[in-house]
């Protein structure tokens, strides 16, 4: 099994855990099936590929 390479060949790190999310005030409403996307984005078990 090999390892896919990032899209764009690079992967940058743009994590910041000193972001104060509690500035943000906008909202948005989605599914089930997007939140799902997200969780699978975020925690990198999607992959494009």
């Amino acid at each position: 099994m090999t390892i896919s390479l990032p899209h764009g060949g690079t992967l940058i790190d743009l994590w910041e855990p000193k972001y104060d999310i509690s500035k943000i005030t906008k909202s948005i409403e989605i599914d089930e099936i997007a939140l799902s996307d997200l969780e699978l984005i975020g925690t990198g078990a999607y992959s494009p590929d």
